[in-house]
């Protein structure tokens, strides 16, 4: 498969960036009529260039003029390298040096440095210029960038300039197509016949017809009806390539620019993250408090507040962290690049990494302002292991980790089963799975541990509570899953019992005063005695001298202990009376006996007012079957 680049151009007004990529594509890339018109570029324009090797670039040639740097700021966040352009005739300028900031703070990884209209120059100065942009780009990514002289009038330069851009490192491309689709929108237009079409730079992943995508942070949803690569029709697209998308169902007035393409349910808009930021020593404010900021991630432009993550201001030159609070909810994840510059006047302060976007309110600044600082710089192994070290208890699940980074689902899974030797486990039932560190998980198995033993403390009376009510108890601080293993861990190692959903601590016996066993007893064998003609709970109750609720405590441990069967609210039978009434349905059974409600009076000699709830027990017992108003005996 052939190497993808996409490289966009920067520098001042007028230098030529439009002019040399038409040199090098034959394509002008200056679309509207106010730019043919004005002579100058005003948004962004693309052209592409096949190079003898089978590499494509796809070029982004993006506005000088300082009027239209938020343009060119959505151009320049999903390239791979830039084609950094300085006049000879008036060297280094100020569009010059702001975007060498800008391409320096969203770390673009390669570029080529290429010196126009050296016509109208001559030899001293062309090496004065050559030593103005070497003193500019010293100590960045740029500093080993080849610096070309070119003509486009004369061609002077051009091959040399093409040969640097096959030699582009191939570091520069850092797309993978395995990873989840994302695809910023930077151009959005009606194409007659087709509908709706969106173009921008596939950052990773893969796109393919027919595919269903949404359009975030809105949430639209549609399919892929066809896709261009290099103007070229293709079934597929893949990470790295300027990609043209068609999506019909959706209308142009529906999408802008700054919304992003990808997978359903796969990433969470936010309105928050937390950041680290570096501002220029040009700017001419610090951030000191909560300031309104205009903020740049990929195609996105949209005004943000920004505060210093503690008390300390982040002055001209220096860098710190922040918390970012966006007008509109996005999609940002975390090592998302991004530019700030102030409202008024329109001034590029400086940049910055999102690095959270799920930050916890209850940190205190100097617990916050260390989790940060482990953040940076991190592998998304070394990401998931900080997001499982934060989450104690409650884990952290497949799909929180799908929304905060962008590897494949079987590349998560992976990741996660290597933080066995960082002292993790991966918990899975079915899927989603759960990962959280083994020392937290031992730690639960003894809080659970300590609950039930204050459980059996607090009732004594009781053989266990039931699992759903511990579940209600512990999952407000701990995970579903991360209690379910710590149960089975008390289980495997025969610490607790698990019996008809009831949990106990093994050998606990009830204890119980001489009064509650004699009260216990006189419950049961009032039961016993009444057969199938049962009193009424509160007359049984209303005979033995403990209290009303001890009374009913012991008429609950004789239904755990299967001695009393619990009918109805106020109706319970002893288990041998039910015993001996399915004994008897068993022989009707035999001799092919259907009951409806006055035979089953008949038979056992109740009244109405016993049999309807009897009969309704056995059908949930699945000992008998309602047909109409029979009952067959199963």
């Amino acid at each position: 498969m052939s190497r993808h680049l996409v490289v966009g151009t920067a520098g001042h007004v007028d230098h030529g960036k439009s002019s040399l990529v038409e040199a090098l594509t034959g394509v002008h890339p200056d679309r509207l009529r106010e730019e043919k018109l004005r002579g100058i570029t005003i948004d962004l324009g693309f052209a592409n260039l096949e190079l003898p090797d089978g590499t494509q670039i796809g070029f982004v040639d993006v506005p000088g003029h300082e009027r239209f740097v938020r343009n060119m700021l959505a151009g320049v966040g999903g390239i791979d390298a830039v084609l950094f352009v300085v006049a000879a005739d008036e060297s280094v300028k100020p569009q010059t040096r702001e975007h060498f900031d800008i391409c320096r703070l969203l770390g673009i990884p390669a570029g080529i440095i290429a010196i126009t209209k050296i016509d109208l120059a001559d030899l001293d100065l062309l090496e004065l210029v050559r030593l103005e942009i070497q003193d500019l780009v010293k100590g960045s990514l740029l500093e080993s960038a080849p610096i070309i002289p070119v003509s486009v009038k004369s061609g002077y330069g051009l091959a040399d300039l093409i040969d640097a851009l096959r030699k582009l490192p191939t570091s520069a491309m850092r797309r993978d197509p395995q990873a989840a689709l994302r695809l910023p929108i930077d151009r959005c237009f009606t194409l007659r016949g087709f509908g709706t079409v969106v173009t921008g730079t596939l950052l990773s992943g893969t796109l393919a017809k027919d595919d269903e995508v949404v359009l975030y942070p809105r949430g639209l949803r549609a399919r892929v009806r066809g896709l261009q690569v290099h103007s070229q029709p293709v079934d597929k697209a893949i990470a790295g390539q300027r990609t043209a998308v068609n999506l019909p169902n959706l209308e142009v007035n529906q999408i802008h620019r700054g919304m992003e393409i990808s997978v359903p349910g796969r990433f969470v808009p936010v309105v928050t993250c937390e950041a680290r930021v570096e501002l220029l020593r040009s700017s001419p404010i610090a951030i000191s408090r909560k300031t309104a900021l205009r903020l740049h991630q990929g195609t996105l432009d949209l005004v943000a507040a920004v505060r210093p993550v503690g008390s300390r201001q982040i002055r001209p030159g220096e860098s710190g962290f922040v918390r970012i609070a966006f007008d509109d909810a996005v999609l940002s994840l975390p090592g998302d690049k991004f530019i700030l510059r102030q409202l008024s006047p329109a001034v590029t302060l400086g940049g910055g990494t999102v690095l959270d976007i799920a930050p916890l309110k209850s940190l205190k600044s100097s617990c916050r302002l260390e989790w940060l600082e482990s953040l940076q710089p991190l592998s998304p192994r070394e990401l998931l292991y900080s997001y499982v070290k934060r989450s104690s208890f409650f884990g952290i699940t497949e799909a929180q980790i799908l929304s905060q980074m962008v590897p494949d689902a079987a590349t998560v899974r992976k990741l996660a089963d290597s933080l066995v030797e960082e002292g993790c486990v991966r918990l899975v039932s079915s899927e989603p799975f759960l990962v959280m560190e083994t020392a937290c998980l031992l730690q639960l198995i003894e809080q659970v541990a300590a609950y039930l033993e204050a459980f059996h403390t607090r009732n004594p009376r009781s053989t266990g509570i039931l699992k759903e009510q511990l579940n209600s108890a512990l999952t407000k601080t701990c995970h579903p899953l991360a209690l379910k293993a710590a149960l089975n861990d008390l289980v495997a190692t025969q610490r607790i019992l698990i019996q008809n959903e009831t949990v106990s601590l093994s050998g606990r016996t009830v204890v119980l005063k001489e009064a509650e066993s004699a009260a216990k007893a006189q419950i049961e064998d009032a039961f016993r005695r009444a057969g199938w003609k049962v009193p009424a709970l509160d007359e049984v109750l209303a005979g033995v001298t403990v209290s009303p609720a001890q009374a009913r405590e012991l008429v609950s441990l004789l239904t755990k202990e299967r001695r009393l069967v619990k009918i109805s609210e106020n109706l319970l039978y002893h288990t041998e009376s039910i015993s001996e009434l399915k004994a008897l349905l068993a022989d009707c059974k035999k001799r092919s006996v259907q009951l409806d409600v006055g035979k089953f009076k008949d038979l056992t000699g109740i009244s109405r007012k016993y049999a309807i709830p009897l009969l309704e027990f056995l059908d949930r017992e699945r000992v008998t079957r309602r047909v109409g108003d029979s009952r067959v005996i199963l």
